[in-house]
């Protein structure tokens, strides 16, 4: 069975089919004569919010060369320059102040990959310097962001797949009143990496391995763990030990609220 996902603009839990990844963005910005590649980053987007990023999804749904591409593409551009594509060469197509001579930039040739589906266009937008500085330079998942409609200081995802990993956290006499940060949780491992969160969640809960050591560990989180250099998790699902099955007495682990520190957590998983 196919995982269940994130949306990274609304942060609903959507179910397979119900979203789309978004990325393999390129435009050609010319500064210069100078094309630029926007990476490969992407986010998963539900389709709500695809929806209200890029208007008619037409043909996500159907084969290529539809008609719909295009202008998924054109409004791609508008967002992303946060302007229509069009305008005259002579002011900028976002503020409207006259260029000087040389001090333009012309974005143009959009593509984006949309639920598989590569959305190319035509329009082109001119850009002033500032206005360039302020929509189409900075990191490639800066403008992607842009584009998706999150905010600028989301990351996107780095091509490849996420694992899921299981920490478990432990506090003397289980007193977690006192802790106000997970640097200060005297007991922390992570047990484990998977390639799904419910494989990892069914590891968890089936408790292979005594991973709440008859109590010693108290809580336990399930994260995402993106690919790459120094990668931040993120969509946390907490559990406490101590539940018993129904009709036993053998403690399991059960769906929990968060400790309240937990949101000025970056993640709890211990890598290397």
């Amino acid at each position: 069975m196919a995982a269940k996902c994130e949306c990274d603009r609304c942060r609903a839990i959507v179910d397979p089919g119900d979203w789309l990844r978004v990325g393999r963005l390129g435009l050609s910005v010319e500064e210069g004569r100078r094309p630029i590649d926007l990476g490969e980053d992407y986010f998963d987007l539900c389709r709500g919010c695809a929806a209200d990023a890029f208007g008619d999804l037409g043909a996500i749904d159907m084969p290529r060369g539809c008609g719909y591409e295009r202008p998924i593409a054109d409004r791609a551009l508008a967002r992303i320059c946060e302007t229509a594509a069009g305008g005259r060469a002579s002011e900028c197509s976002r503020c409207g102040d006259p260029f000087a001579t040389g001090g333009r930039t012309v974005v143009s040739y959009p593509a984006v990959t949309i639920g598989g589906v590569r959305c190319e266009g035509l329009g082109r937008a001119y850009l002033c310097l500032r206005c360039t500085d302020e929509r189409v330079t900075g990191s490639p998942e800066r403008v992607l962001a842009r584009l998706c409609g999150i905010e600028p200081q989301g990351t996107g995802k780095p091509a490849g797949d996420p694992v899921f990993a299981i920490t478990t956290l432990g506090v003397p006499d289980d007193d977690w009143g006192s802790v106000a940060s997970a640097a200060e949780v005297p007991r922390r491992r992570t047990v484990g990496f998977f390639r799904s969160r419910p494989e990892a969640e069914s590891m968890l809960t089936g408790d292979f391995g005594d991973l709440g050591e008859a109590g010693y560990y108290q809580l336990a989180v399930v994260e995402e763990i993106p690919p790459g250099l120094y990668p931040v998790a993120r969509g946390a699902k907490w559990y406490r030990y101590g539940v018993a099955w129904e009709g036993t007495t053998r403690p399991v682990w059960a769906e929990a609220e968060a400790p309240a520190w937990a949101e000025r957590l970056t993640g709890c998983a211990e890598i290397g």
